[in-house]
């Protein structure tokens, strides 16, 4: 088995960061494999156990 690691730096806060992935309706902004997503069974957002679909 191997382990693969990546990093990235990027030019802004964590916060403005966080705004951004944590938001699933605008996955289509950062991600090439879906354009949003969709909270499941009564998740609002990102939460410990909160699931979502993407689209």
């Amino acid at each position: 088995m191997s382990d693969v690691s990546v990093s990235r730096e990027i030019a802004a806060p964590p916060q403005r960061v966080w705004e951004l992935i944590s938001d699933i309706t605008r996955m289509g902004e950062w991600s090439p494999e879906t354009t949003g997503g969709k909270w499941l069974k009564g998740a609002t957002g990102p939460a410990v156990g909160a699931r979502f679909r993407g689209t």
